[in-house]
């Protein structure tokens, strides 16, 4: 059994605007974590083989690859390769993460 050390973790704003804010999390060489406060729009662009998306607070539109979904709080779903890019548009907070 491997014994729990807490992660030192500094979370850090790594975009920010009128319309939304990204908090960086943690980072590790296996992961990247970050909550997202949407308050109208985010245009996002993640280089990375996949996407973690967790829907905390609120509602709102997920557009990726000409396909529009509603998001509302209590929503999980992974976005695969090839759809990294993308926009949302609402008021929510959600957490994502990628490897």
């Amino acid at each position: 059994m491997i014994p729990h050390e807490p992660y030192p973790s500094q979370p850090t704003v790594t975009d920010s605007s009128e319309m939304h804010k990204v908090i960086k999390l943690v980072s590790t060489e296996f992961f990247t974590v970050y909550k997202a406060e949407v308050q109208n729009r985010w245009s996002a662009a993640f280089k990375a083989p996949f996407i973690l998306m967790s829907i905390l607070a609120g509602s709102g539109e997920l557009h990726v690859n000409g396909t529009t979904s509603i998001l509302s709080k209590g929503d999980h779903l992974v976005l695969p390769s090839g759809a990294t890019d993308f926009v949302v548009t609402g008021k929510f907070e959600m957490i994502i993460s990628h490897t």
